[in-house]
């Protein structure tokens, strides 16, 4: 009980002998002398009253008020007790905690739009730990404590992306805690920004000792070889840690197990080209995997039909993607994603992803709440990669850069080299040899299917073999390019896309608006299988650039081989000028090389390997020099030889290829 309890009005009252640095200074009431139990509760400091009118801010006592709050949450970390429970704060500590929030600009406008006293609950419950620590909060520093812990709330809040009520216990335990989202040691749970959330909120007094046990408990079954298919899937190790930690093996077992029953199952089989569904559902939908996916399929359907999603059509795991993660409004879920993409397409900032469009899909889909700051970061470690030495070989392949900035952001360049080593074990394996005139092939093996990258080539191997047998596709035997790509891109239906290409092409080609790259027939046939929505756009787009790039007085040397022109605009419409101007600077290195002097015949085979094989250019001319050397050699044990061999002009590949 309180007794003599003091109007509210009275500015303060202070007892004789108050310690100095508490009161001193203060304007001491002319009221009568309060009551001992008064004279008590003020010596604990709890029913000064020091509202925000009574001084102007100091940045002073802010100092000092922060230190305040820094010490009792030491005091109370090192307690090693929660806050849970009943508070127990007196009429007079709640009274006046009440009048001090009221009369603060700070607190009001953080609390503004909130209809569940936020403030409130924090404020009291920051005033509950003071006073279970038996530390209350010096009079003269209260309306500063609150200012500065409705601040922190604030940053809190925003920085998680969560509600203001749900940050209140993290923030009476901690501040602000928004720097643990920087923090090195929880990188790698960055492109996982709800964890955080989820630490934070059902962890609060302990949100980073959460994590901690979280990362000890991920390199555990990354380097458990009876998950070792999930491991290009690490999201799925981080969900067996958190949420379920009592025993993350047992989750993960039984996950494999209902991802095993779903492959083999005829009744999915439609859905085999996106193994990544049946993960996903098995261990998100772990009570009715089956009856969840059936729900899947007779969606799908639906929004394919709908012509709202035209545009979507030649991009379908969207669709599946609609309907597993948005299951209550998949319509609704696609229609938001469209317009975050015409937004984005508009912004000038990214205009250099415009030739990946599936890339700002991904941004509108995977990080809705900012999908700019996502791409931005994308762009610039995409440039850092670029610029790495160390990565130079695949300078021929930047769509892997992309790829690793996207899907690996927190450590892009330790999945750079586990790539890197990763096709060398491939290119050495005699196994794969025929497939050494594709490199690229290996790449997407160690990108796509990181825990069994030679079971990729195995079946990519074996829907190639079928599909150049059939006779339908007989005019594109010359293009074994062409197959790989449908085995690789459309594995469920590699005949289907292709017939589909071959109309496409076909038409194409009859169109006299594309008459002047009827020359180059494989443009067509790439517009067609890597374009399907918009196939003219894209012919449309390689002609202006080519045009463009062919003016340009910079690159007037490369003129003799009017096929670079197209070739960067085909594979390099980003930024081609930046890619001629790498092409032009390699061909005079080569030419320059008295190793390649035996090519000066034909200066067109520099320009070739610096536009074609960027990554090895060397290693391409070395292997023209052998081939050369083989034909002098045969010609001589014929009786043929009677000179030098005269350089011929489809001695040029890039010529011959585009005559």
């Amino acid at each position: 009980m309180v007794c003599g309890r003091p109007s509210l009005s009275r500015k303060c009252h202070v007892r004789r002998g108050a310690p100095r640095g508490i009161m001193e200074g203060r304007r001491v009431s002319s009221q009568p002398a309060p009551s001992r139990c008064v004279q008590q509760h003020d010596a604990w400091g709890r029913v000064q009253d020091d509202t925000e009118s009574s001084k102007p801010l100091s940045v002073e006592r802010l100092r000092e008020a922060q230190a305040f709050m820094a010490e009792i949450r030491e005091i109370q970390r090192n307690a090693g007790v929660s806050l849970s429970g009943r508070a127990w704060l007196d009429d007079d500590i709640v009274a006046i905690s009440h009048r001090t929030r009221s009369q603060s600009h700070v607190v009001r406008a953080v609390a503004h739009g909130t209809d569940d006293h936020v403030c409130d609950k924090l404020m009291e419950g920051f005033e509950e730990m003071c006073r279970r620590r038996k530390h209350p909060i010096p009079p003269h520093l209260r309306r500063d404590v609150y200012r500065l812990l409705a601040s922190e709330l604030h940053v809190n809040a925003t920085a998680f992306n969560a509600p203001l009520s749900s940050m209140v216990r993290p923030t009476i335990y901690h501040g602000d805690i928004s720097g643990m989202l920087h923090d090195e040691e929880f990188a790698s749970f960055r492109e996982t920004p709800g964890l955080f959330r989820y630490a934070v909120t059902n962890y609060p007094s302990d949100p980073q000792g959460f994590l901690h046990k979280a990362l000890s408990t991920v390199a555990e079954l990354e380097r458990d070889p009876e998950f070792a298919l999930l491991r290009d899937t690490p999201s799925v190790f981080r969900l067996a840690a958190v949420n379920n930690p009592s025993d993350p093996h047992g989750f993960l077992r039984k996950g494999l197990a209902t991802i095993g029953e779903l492959e083999s199952d005829p009744e999915f089989a439609s859905l085999r080209d996106t193994p990544s569904l049946y993960r996903y559902v098995a261990f998100n939908n772990p009570s009715d995997p089956k009856g969840f996916l059936r729900s899947v399929l007779m969606t799908i359907p639906e929004l394919e039909r709908n012509p709202a999603f035209e545009s979507l059509r030649d991009t379908p795991s969207l669709f599946k993607q609609a309907a597993v993660r948005n299951p209550s409004d998949p319509a609704g879920f696609l229609r938001r994603m469209i317009s975050t993409v015409a937004e984005l397409e508009r912004d000038p900032d990214f205009a250099s992803l415009h030739d990946t469009p599936g890339l700002l899909r991904y941004a509108a889909v995977g990080y809705p709440s900012n999908p700019k700051s996502f791409l931005r970061r994308v762009i610039s470690t995409v440039a850092e990669l670029e610029r790495d030495p160390e990565f130079v070989s695949l300078r021929d392949t930047p769509h892997l850069y992309k790829h690793a900035a996207v899907h690996n952001p927190s450590n892009a360049r330790d999945f750079l080299r586990k790539v890197l080593w990763t096709v060398a074990e491939l290119e050495r394996d005699p196994e794969f040899a025929s497939l050494r005139d594709t490199p690229g092939l290996f790449r997407h093996a160690a990108v796509s299917n990181p825990s069994d990258p030679r079971g990729c080539l195995r079946r990519v191997m074996a829907t190639v073999a079928e599909l150049e047998h059939d006779p339908a596709f007989a005019t594109l035997r010359d293009r074994s390019g062409l197959f790989r790509y449908a085995a690789v891109g459309n594995p469920s239906d590699p005949k289907g896309f292709l017939r589909n290409a071959l109309s496409t092409a076909a038409e194409l080609e009859r169109d006299s608006e594309f008459e002047t790259v009827r020359d180059t027939p494989g443009l067509f046939t790439r517009a067609a299988a890597c374009y399907p929505s918009d196939p003219r756009g894209y012919l449309r787009r390689v002609m202006a650039t080519a045009a463009a790039l062919e003016r340009n007085p910079e690159f007037s040397s490369l003129r003799e081989t009017p096929w670079v022109f197209k070739h960067c605009a085909m594979h390099y419409l980003p930024e081609p000028d930046e890619f001629l101007r790498r092409v032009v600077a390699t061909r005079d290195q080569l030419a320059r090389d008295p190793e390649f002097e035996g090519l000066h015949p034909t200066p067109g085979i520099f320009v070739e390997a610096a536009a074609r094989h960027p990554s090895q250019p060397q290693c391409y001319l070395r292997a023209v020099l052998s081939k050369r050397s083989a034909a002098v050699d045969n010609r001589h044990k014929d009786g043929k030889w009677t000179r030098a061999i005269e350089p011929r002009a489809h001695d040029n590949p890039g010529e011959s290829h585009h005559r």
